[in-house]
Formats: structure tokens, sequence, C-alpha cells
């Protein structure tokens, strides 16, 4: 990190970040090329440890090339953002911005009471309520994935 005066090291703020938002951009590579796709996503952050699931369809470019397993991904969130500044002087503005970026091996989660956890995990961190029930049926209707984060920083300004 260039700016070290901005590097988050400390784990609640890094909480804090992963709390505040609910969109996480994974940059995949398929035979196809390179692309980014925004999900939303639930974490869990154990002993500087950070593991983010993901939900969506059973079918598609994403979960064709997550199916292949052990994938590695980049990844970003970031917190709403603010411009601050005034004047005529374009450099007298700065951006304020809390984020995390990084890279992970992504995988299927298999297993009903694995997915449920991970979607507990994803509808908490969204709606910040984890007594959901979930039928099998939509457990099983849907593809629940896991970055293990291999690397990663947090920056604010």
């Amino acid at each position: 990190m260039r700016k070290q005066d901005r590097a988050v090291t400390d784990h609640a703020q890094i909480i804090e970040i992963l709390e505040n938002n609910d969109v996480c951009r994974v940059a995949l590579k398929d035979d196809e090329g390179l692309y980014i796709v925004p999900l939303n996503y639930g974490y869990e952050f154990e002993s500087g440890n950070l593991y983010l699931y993901l939900h969506g369809a059973k079918e598609g470019r994403k979960v064709n090339t997550f199916k292949k397993g052990n994938v590695e991904v980049a990844f970003e969130i970031d917190e709403k953002n603010e411009m601050k500044g005034s004047g005529d002087n374009a450099c007298t503005y700065t951006y304020l911005y809390k984020s995390i970026i990084g890279n992970g091996i992504a995988s299927v989660v298999e297993g009903s009471d694995n997915k449920e956890k991970a979607l507990r995990l994803l509808m908490f961190n969204i709606i910040k309520k984890d007594d959901f029930k979930f039928s099998k049926q939509s457990i099983d209707n849907v593809l629940v994935m896991k970055i293990s984060v291999t690397t990663f920083s947090a920056k604010k300004h």
C-alpha cells in the first residue's frame, strides 16, 4: 500500500467496514476472459482469517467458473463514499472512502448444513437478522460459494 497512513489494521475497524456494506465485487477469469460480478456477501472474520460467502443461481458464467473448484479470485468491498472540497480548483477536492481489497480461493459450499450456515451469515450481513427459516428446497435451489481470503488490505481516507 502506497499510503501507509491510510491502512486499516485494527480488526474492529475491518469488521465495521464488512458490516456496513453488502456488495462484494468479485473478479474472475474464465475461458472468455476477465470479468467482475457484484454479489451480496456474508462473512466470517476470526483470528485474522477472512471468509466471504456468496450465493446465486446454479447456472451461469460465474457458477461455471466457481464449480471448477479452487478458483483464484480478487475482490473489492467499499463503503459509501463522499466527495469533500470546495471552490474552482479541482486539487482542493478529496474523496473519502473505506475499502477492503484482496485475493482468495473460491469454492462451492457443499452440504445443506454448511450452505444454511453461509446463507444465515449472508442474510445477517444484509438485513442484520439471523432467525430466517430456510426450507430444504430453498437451500437445494441455490449455489453457495466461499472465498477463503489469502491476502487482503483495508484502507480509509
